[in-house]
């Protein structure tokens, strides 16, 4: 059975069974704009990654510094 059976007049949905083509024609800059906008927060976010590494490490090695060994 690949027909499907005549649906009524009065029996038809109100809404569109299938979805309109999109025209992405205006988006073009907005896309450019936002992939811009994530690079900076990427970026920022790994500045931030590599500041807190280096301040843990430069806390864990002045610690282990100070320590001097009184066997």
């Amino acid at each position: 059975m690949t027909k499907k059976p005549p649906i009524p007049e009065e029996n038809q949905s109100p809404y569109p069974i299938e979805e309109p083509p999109h025209d992405d024609v205006g988006d073009v800059e907005a896309k450019q704009e936002e992939a811009a906008r994530t690079r900076k927060w990427v970026a920022a976010g790994a500045a931030v990654g590599i500041g807190s590494a280096a301040l843990v490490g430069a806390l864990l090695y002045g610690r282990s510094k100070g320590k001097k060994d009184k066997a």
